[in-house]
């Protein structure tokens, strides 16, 4: 079907989509093996997105999970991202993931390109996972290459809202990775219930349900099988059984997935209806790209700040809020001017007057008049009672004056100044495009903080471009 809709990112709707149903109880370079094999069957068969159980890295043990260092796991999600790339499609894998909180049982959405796409944890924990992980805060949704997505993770199919928001949003199918264990003798009554149907037609989406199968090694726990797609009017398109390893396939076309009964609800009854649009702006809130975050420890020596010839250095003075908001305006962006930076800023207890850095032009044959503030840099500080960490904040330089080292300068000046008043670590927040700026940090000593795995994945692109031939 690849070669018919030429694959994702073109007009067509037609799909051809996968569910891996893999053994509980294998470890990390088995499974990793197990899905570099069923990926390399995907690319062969062509399709377009592929779905893994819950913890299909590790396996479901939680014994084991806890002993597997991060370092681990991230060198395994980057064998898994290139096993992708080769396969040329998405996948959704559940393997476990880290963040700046802890440990999370997660979602991860692998584009075509084998870049970390999109991240969902682990909402409703149950039994012992509390015990290792930590519950996620965010909503599972993705769009990558014309297709949107809802993501789950096992137990969390059983919320309607974890379902409902991300069809709100955009979604037109759900992947639910599982590893639907069981206590052995709980299987008795409660029977082999496989992939749950409500969800298709609930939603009226595409329903992808990847589960475990077969026993745990301690012979206590059951995964069910059952791995299935379900069509939006809740028929089974393909469903594995309950003993084996499989990797099925089947072709939807995107379009007979509507999603009338959830958009239904964003207009009747009509007194819930701000009520729905409030929780969708909160869900697409909640998967927002945040800031990237670097950190730095203060050392005892810095060197000097130096600008060049035509240019001076100074601190703020009264009066500056009109400069300093205009430079803010045009290169960091929002709505600044001089009374909501006096406001905001420096009226402030947090503002340190004398360590509010400006930059000065006076060089001829520029078409601002001179002397003219032309770059700026802040000591500020996350709150009036914080003397251990501060934050190099509002780092602008006018873009005609660029390339002369003023941005370098700016910083290092923040940096002594924080040094002599005896803060010990120094943190920015930057975005992924100030490539430029970027470089400045590493080159004075800030390291990058990967708050999450989708951190992670911006990172190494901003390395790889920073490293491309200019």
């Amino acid at each position: 079907m690849k070669a018919e809709a030429q694959a994702l990112g073109t007009s067509s709707t037609v799909l051809t989509l996968a569910v891996a149903q893999m053994r509980l109880d294998r470890r990390l370079e088995e499974n990793l093996a197990q899905i570099a094999t069923m990926l390399q069957q995907a690319a062969h068969e062509g399709v377009d997105l592929v779905l893994f159980p819950e913890c299909a890295l590790t396996g479901y043990d939680l014994d084991y999970i806890g002993g597997l260092s991060r370092l681990e796991l991230e060198q395994a999600i980057d064998s898994v991202k290139e096993a992708v790339r080769e396969a040329s499609c998405l996948a959704v894998l559940g393997t476990p993931t880290y963040d700046l909180e802890g440990r999370r049982n997660s979602a991860l959405l692998i584009t075509r390109e084998g870049r970390a796409g999109a991240l969902y944890h682990k909402v409703q924990l149950v039994g012992d996972e509390a015990e290792l992980f930590l519950p996620g805060n965010r909503i599972g949704y993705f769009e990558e290459g014309g297709v949107t997505g809802g993501l789950l993770v096992c137990h969390d199919g059983r919320y309607p809202e974890l379902t409902r928001l991300p069809v709100m949003m955009g979604a037109r199918l759900l992947c639910h990775a599982s590893a639907g264990v069981d206590s052995v003798t709980s299987l008795a009554w409660k029977g082999l219930t496989g992939a749950q149907g409500a969800h298709p037609v609930q939603t009226d989406t595409f329903y992808l349900y990847a589960n475990a199968v077969g026993g745990s090694r301690d012979g206590r726990r059951y995964a069910r099988g059952r791995s299935a797609v379900l069509h939006p009017t809740g028929l089974t398109l393909i469903r594995a059984d309950e003993r084996e390893e499989a990797l099925l396939t089947t072709h939807v076309d995107l379009k007979e997935a509507q999603a009338r009964w959830p958009l239904k609800s964003l207009e009747h009854p009509a007194f819930l209806r701000e009520h729905w649009e409030r929780m969708v702006e909160a869900a697409r809130r909640s998967i927002r790209p945040g800031q990237l975050r670097m950190t730095k420890t203060n050392p005892a020596r810095l060197a000097r700040p130096r600008v060049a010839e035509g240019y001076r250095l100074r601190t703020y003075r009264p009066g500056d809020e009109a400069d300093w908001a205009r430079l803010i305006r045009t290169y960091i962006g929002g709505e600044w001017d001089a009374e909501s930076t006096r406001a905001n800023l420096t009226g402030q207890e947090r503002f340190f007057p004398d360590g509010l850095f400006f930059v000065e032009s006076a060089v001829a044959g520029t078409r601002i008049p001179a002397p003219t503030v032309v770059g700026t840099a802040c000591a500020w500080r996350p709150s009036a009672q914080e003397w251990e960490e501060g934050e190099l904040h509002m780092v602008a330089v006018d873009e005609r004056h660029r390339g002369h080292g003023l941005g370098r300068a700016l910083c290092l000046a923040v940096l002594r100044y924080f040094r002599e008043k005896g803060f010990k670590r120094v943190r920015l927040s930057t975005d992924d495009f100030r490539l430029a700026a970027i470089k400045v940090y590493l080159d004075l000593g800030f390291a990058p903080v990967i708050v999450d795995e989708l951190h992670r994945q911006r990172w190494q692109d901003i390395h790889a471009a920073l490293a491309a031939p200019r």
